[in-house]
């Protein structure tokens, strides 16, 4: 029984670290890595990118593109959460970053990286509006090797929500340009 109990534990200790999985740490910076399984071609997930309006795409072939996402605010409501029990700078902030999309026969895979949180209010502690701050800043511990506890117990569940829903080609409307 008391092996049950450790084995349980172990379980439950290792699959709160799987929820924080889409993102990465690598030389102090933070990026966000998903890969998707989809039935789209790769000719529409690059339609629908571009057609979504929610993010600009700078360049790209049939294997990769990147471009930029910005003034995109973190859905903590979706992912859950109430405006009470989420932290000022997921309320206070959009995000904008680079993107690269990476295109396979029936998957992609979607990076973030760059990320930076533009305040929208000065909320009085010496920040003013629009000030840019580098999503580092907030997420990670001082010395820069790992992540807050609040950002791995609620915020990282707000963003990876955010993005994984940003980023699911599948729930976007193809256009018909015949009329």
């Amino acid at each position: 029984m008391r092996k049950i109990c450790i084995l349980f534990l172990f379980v439950s200790f290792i699959s709160s670290f799987a929820q924080v999985s889409n993102f990465s740490l690598d030389n102090s910076q933070v990026q966000w890595q998903k890969v998707y399984e989809t039935t789209l071609t790769q000719e529409e997930i690059i339609s629908l990118a571009k057609d979504s309006g929610k993010f600009s795409v700078q360049n790209g072939n049939n294997e990769n593109f990147s471009g930029s996402i910005s003034e995109l605010m973190a859905d903590y409501k979706g992912a859950g959460y109430s405006g009470m029990s989420t932290t000022f700078y997921v309320q206070n902030s959009t995000i904008s970053g680079k993107i690269k999309i990476d295109l396979k026969e029936d998957r992609y895979r979607v990076t973030v990286s760059n990320i930076v949180l533009t305040e929208l209010y000065n909320i009085g502690f010496g920040s003013g509006n629009n000030k840019k701050v580098p999503f580092e800043y907030y997420v990670l511990r001082n010395n820069k090797s790992d992540f807050t506890s609040t950002f791995l117990k609620r915020d990282s569940k707000i963003y990876d929500y955010t993005f994984s829903n940003l980023f699911d080609f599948s729930k976007y409307k193809k256009t018909n340009n015949d009329w």
